[in-house]
């Protein structure tokens, strides 16, 4: 196993691991890498993890990546985009049944933490095996609104959209609503 930590600035972070295991008479190995960083304009977040069929690890038959970069374009007004593409069973095992493909994004803006307005996408799909049994598109527009009091704080969110089922060629309606509180 290889492991490094760096801080190459004050305010990033570098986090990259590579191991090897042996299982019987196959090998596998395993990466993870992660940059992260938080300036007064920007902060971001990418991440990369690999691991084979047979690794013995945490992460197993598995190739993630994800990127969040949020931008301050004014003292309290910010831009806000996050993508992930998952996939796994990356061996394609028909003993596994499935092997899941999920990509998301999303973008959208807020002011402070009183209000904010997402649209994103979520791409759920069994690709890589034949005869799929599932294929989902969501298709999300979330308005979140919020105040922070001395001693609580209470959220409300409302989520409006389609989910698309690929395989049927049909689109539902989608809609959430939900109202959090801490004390």
């Amino acid at each position: 196993t290889l492991l490094i930590l760096a801080k190459p600035w004050a305010s990033n972070e570098i986090d990259a691991e590579y191991g090897m295991a042996s299982k019987d008479t196959s090998k596998s190995s395993a990466c993870t890498i992660r940059l992260s960083g938080n300036e007064r304009w920007i902060a971001y977040d990418l991440r990369y993890v690999q691991a084979g069929a047979d690794f013995p690890g945490y992460y197993k038959d598995l190739n993630f990546g994800s990127a969040g970069v949020n931008f301050q374009l004014l003292a309290n007004l910010r831009l806000e985009t996050y993508y992930r593409d998952e996939k796994r069973n990356l061996s394609r095992d028909t003993n596994l049944v499935y092997a899941p493909r999920d990509r998301y994004y999303q973008f959208g803006m807020g002011y402070s933490n009183y209000v904010a307005l997402y649209y994103r996408v979520n791409t759920q799909e069994g690709i890589f095996l034949p005869n799929s049994e599932y294929r989902r598109r969501e298709n999300i527009v979330q308005a979140r609104v919020g105040y922070n009091f001395e001693a609580m704080s209470v959220f409300a969110n409302a989520d409006f959209g389609t989910i698309q089922d690929r395989l049927l060629d049909k689109r539902y309606p989608s809609n959430r609503y939900s109202l959090n509180g801490s004390i």
